[in-house]
């Protein structure tokens, strides 16, 4: 047997080392074993890793808390107890709600252990989208942080909810069962239950998706979600075996998919630490770097948009990130010059990650693996089949831009939108295929270079134009610090192009300067027809919950 690749308990075949190993090869020997039986819970507490540390929580007060896998086991056992006393079953939906915290993790845990469906809300959503998830996701019951239940008691009294369990985040984290903090469990400390026996198919959340566009749609994603996310894990962070002791953050709210299933439950599954810290305020960089140093992460999971935000904000050579050995940004396209730059300046190995909510951890950078190239997602971690396809579907050669379709079955990729049978229907291709709706190119290499959303394709004077490929170029402007290019409806063309810009702090250039050397730089670099005919500067720019600039606002979709 090839000492390489082993058989790993995480449901595939897997790495021990990279040593000598290519891209094709690790591709070639990849193949998933799903079990027959799976929880989520389950996979993320597993008894083995009992006395190491699961979780290290930093409180509102700045106090430091530890947690051993084997306390937060048995809280989670105790808070499905609790849970199962109210009446919640299995499949029933409870949306849970609050800052990054032991009470929130274990309230997770424990509705996985029911085989109950967890809702994840953002505490910083707006009370119309906090009413949409309760709503139509037909909740049973939710778990929210006290200040959120304050902020929306107006949607929580009006709700059909059988119950509401707010939770205060405690500052002591003491007692026989100090894991559970302030989660209020009127149980005996030493209850608990057997979690229920699940499969890989039994659903275990419903997301939200946070687009830029569009009503929020409810993705469905089952147990084995997790499975299909660890793949990607592995290689974005360069950890490989089947378990590892790395320390691992995200500034991300616990709402997100990304932030649950890029950090989170994958790092409990293989054995790592989990870092969290409770967050009143949207990101702020230099506290984020405080936080690195401070608590020694070496692995972090961040935004494009918070990379940029520490270029523009702070000065990382004040701070001691010697323990910051790899960064993963996703969620967004990362440009070649932020890239290099988050590389010199954090001394770290950055690798970019593409995924959804509907299939995470698709595509991606490995730079243990497979040389990492500016403006480029990656490549096709081992177990997707990403392909590009033209409007009927087939295959498109090298170069063309086309829509990136992924063969099924897939343990990462959705099981349904909730209540939306026309949605999951448009989907999924005839042939067994999941349609991402996005847009991609690849090269000669088999890099996958992003090109937009496919509902954001500009169609101006009869061409197809990618708004994420003006971007690029924008972002390489040393004035610009954000951008957002989209498609307006005008008489002559049908669209033009219009580009939302956030300037770099400190620019005094005139703006007739500034507009006239960014149309020259599109110009030159992908030619006039893609040049915007419109700039406009922001002052204050909308943004969405995950820090990227709303699509929505700015071009009223």
């Amino acid at each position: 047997m090839d000492p390489v690749v082993v058989s790993m308990s995480l449901g595939y075949t897997g790495l021990e080392t990279v040593d000598g190993v290519t891209y094709e090869t690790l591709v070639d020997r990849f193949e998933w074993r799903i079990p027959e039986r799976y929880s989520i819970a389950e996979a993320a507490l597993d008894p083995a890793n009992d006395e190491r540390t699961a979780l290290v929580h930093t409180d509102d007060d700045g106090a430091v808390h530890r947690f051993t896998y084997h306390e937060l086991r048995r809280a989670a056992a105790a808070f499905q107890a609790h849970l199962a006393e109210r009446g919640v079953g299995r499949g029933d939906r409870i949306a849970l709600c609050g800052p990054q915290s032991p009470e929130l993790l274990v309230a997770h845990l424990g509705v996985y252990r029911l085989g109950a469906v967890a809702v994840p809300v953002s505490v910083i959503t707006g009370t119309d989208a906090f009413a949409h998830s309760l709503d139509h996701a037909d909740t049973t019951g939710a778990v929210v942080e006290r200040a959120a239940a304050a902020r929306f008691a107006d949607v929580l009294d009006r709700s059909a909810l059988d119950f509401v369990l707010p939770f205060e985040l405690s500052t002591t984290y003491d007692g026989p069962q100090r894991a559970l903090g302030g989660l209020s469990v009127p149980v005996d400390p030493s209850a608990s239950m057997d979690a229920v026996d699940l499969t890989p198919d039994d659903p275990a959340l419903v997301v939200y998706t946070s687009g830029t566009s569009g009503s929020p749609k409810g993705v469905v994603q089952n147990h084995q979600y997790l499975i299909g996310t660890l793949p990607g894990y592995q290689l974005w962070f360069e950890v490989f075996g089947e378990r590892h002791r790395e320390r691992v953050w995200t500034p991300a709210e616990w709402a997100w998919a990304g932030a649950l299933f890029d950090v989170v439950f994958p790092t409990l599954a293989m054995g790592g630490t989990v870092c969290s810290r409770v967050r009143r305020r949207g990101f702020d960089a230099e506290t984020a770097l405080e936080h690195i140093a401070a608590r020694r992460i070496s692995r972090l999971f961040v935004p494009a948009t918070a990379l940029r935000r520490v270029r523009d904000e702070t000065d990382p050579s004040a701070h001691d990130l010697t323990s910051l050995a790899v960064v993963m940004a996703g969620g967004e396209k990362l440009p070649g010059s932020l890239l290099a730059w988050s590389r010199e300046a954090l001394g770290a190995t950055v690798n970019e990650c593409y995924g959804q909510t509907e299939a995470n951890a698709l595509i991606g950078s490995s730079s243990a693996v497979f040389e990492t190239k500016p403006d480029s997602m990656g490549r096709p971690y081992p177990g997707h089949e990403c392909r590009i396809v033209d409007e009927d579907g087939e295959e498109l050669p090298i170069g063309e831009t086309g829509e990136i379709v992924l063969d099924l079955p897939d343990p990462v990729v959705f099981d349904r939108y909730w209540k939306d049978p026309d949605a999951t229907a448009a989907a999924f291709t005839e042939d067994g295929r999941y349609r991402t709706g996005d847009l991609a190119l690849r090269d000669e290499e088999g890099y996958v270079r992003f090109r937009g959303r496919a509902d954001d394709l500009i169609i101006s004077s009869g061409y197809r134009i990618s708004p994420t490929e003006v971007e690029v170029a924008l972002s390489r402007s040393r004035f610009v610090s954000d951008v957002a290019v989209g498609g307006v409806p005008d008489s002559e063309r049908g669209q033009r192009v219009t580009a939302f810009v956030v300037l770099n702090d400190g620019v005094d250039e005139r703006p007739e300067r500034v507009r006239d050397e960014l149309t020259t730089l599109v110009s030159d670099e992908l030619g006039a027809y893609k040049t915007p005919r419109e700039i406009v500067f922001l002052d204050d720019p909308p943004e969405t919950r995950t820090g990227k600039l709303d699509r929505s606002a700015l071009f009223g979709r």
